[in-house]
Parts: structure tokens; C-alpha cells; sequence
């Protein structure tokens, strides 16, 4: 197999409707999307450390967020928007469908995510993107196929990884591939990424 990339068509439907929603984003500072669910525990990186940086962003750059994911993910960006503030992001989840949130991604100057399915096609669509990595890696095959792709993850425990897809809690019991990575170290590889200079950078 040549070319293992995964592509994503969208309807001229779905073109038009993105355009009007990121006009109207970008009037708002929307500058980032992220999707801070998945499926199982052990590849979510910690609410509170998602609120953290999105202050972050928006203190540093002046970026605001949306919030996007389905109808699963409405309680846990809800937790996110309330600790973060509405200066800063913005809540979605659960009123896009799922094509209509691949539009989204589609245009996104940056998206940020977990191991999930969204990051997958924001990989299909070759966007700006930060993925976190708790229980898996690299080995297994699901880090995301995009040349404009960063990775975050604790890569120096030896319980990685636990398992191929995730669990819905973590065999040690300390959760350290995920609560050891900071916000700190989500931002500097957004810097990178971006190629622009955190204002609070030391």
C-alpha cells in the first residue's frame, strides 16, 4: 500500500454551511477547536487541565475555543466552559452532526483533541493539529496520519500501553500518562506548531 492517508469529501451543502459558520466564528475570535472527548477513560486528557489551557490560549494569543463533540460530550465541555470562562470559549458539542462537525474541523486553523475519531479526521483533512496520547502510542498505529500534526504525550512510563483502544480506567491506578502532561506542555507544542511565542514565556 502506497498511500495510507485517509481523505474526507464533503457535499457542496456541507462547504457552504461551514463557510457561513466560520464567518461568524472568526467575527467571535474563534481561532481553535477542540474535542476533549473519547470513547474510553484512559485516552482523556483531565477537563480541568483542557479549561487551563484554553485560558491560556486566549491570554497568551488572544485565541477563543470552541468546544465541539456529540451528544456524549455535552456534560464534559459544559465542565470545561464553566472553569474556563466565557471570555475565553465557546460551547458546541452535541448540536453539529457528525458531517456538519468534519465541515467544522475542515477549516479549523487549529484543532486539539485526544486520541478519538474527530482526530482522525482532522488528520484526513491535513489541519493544524495537537493530538494528546495517554494509554496508546505511536506502535499500535493510530497516531494521526498529517504532516502538520504534533504529539503530546508522557512517553517515559513503562505501563504504555496498557491497551490497543483504551480502558475505562487505568490498570495502575495513577493515571500518570495523562495527569503528567501538562498544560504547559500542550501549549509549547501549539507554539511550535503555530509558529508564534507564548506572551507568558519565560
Amino acid at each position: 500500500i502506497r498511500d495510507t492517508k485517509t481523505e474526507l469529501h464533503l457535499s457542496p451543502e456541507i462547504r457552504k454551511a461551514t463557510d457561513t459558520r466560520w464567518q461568524n466564528w472568526r467575527e467571535n475570535g474563534i481561532h481553535v477547536l477542540m474535542a476533549p472527548g473519547a470513547r474510553h477513560f484512559t485516552k482523556r486528557w483531565l477537563p480541568e487541565n483542557y479549561a487551563a489551557l484554553i485560558r491560556r490560549l486566549h491570554a497568551d494569543f488572544g485565541w477563543r475555543t470552541l468546544l465541539v463533540g456529540g451528544p456524549d460530550e455535552r456534560d464534559i465541555c459544559a465542565e470545561i466552559l464553566a472553569a474556563a470562562g466565557a471570555d475565553c470559549t465557546e460551547n458546541i458539542a452535541g448540536e453539529l452532526s457528525l458531517t456538519e462537525t468534519f465541515g467544522a474541523i475542515s477549516q479549523t486553523p487549529l484543532f486539539i483533541s485526544n486520541d478519538s475519531g474527530l482526530m482522525h479526521a482532522a488528520a484526513a483533512f491535513a489541519v493544524p493539529q495537537i493530538a494528546i496520547f495517554g494509554s496508546t502510542t505511536r506502535e499500535l498505529g493510530f497516531f494521526p496520519i498529517n504532516p502538520n500534526a504534533a504529539i503530546v504525550e508522557n512517553s517515559g512510563l513503562n505501563c504504555r500501553p496498557c491497551s490497543h483502544i483504551g480502558k475505562a480506567t487505568c490498570p495502575k491506578g495513577h493515571f500518570r500518562c495523562m495527569r503528567e502532561i501538562s498544560p504547559e506542555m500542550v501549549l509549547e507544542s501549539v507554539a511550535q506548531l503555530a509558529g508564534v511565542s507564548s506572551k507568558t514565556k519565560k
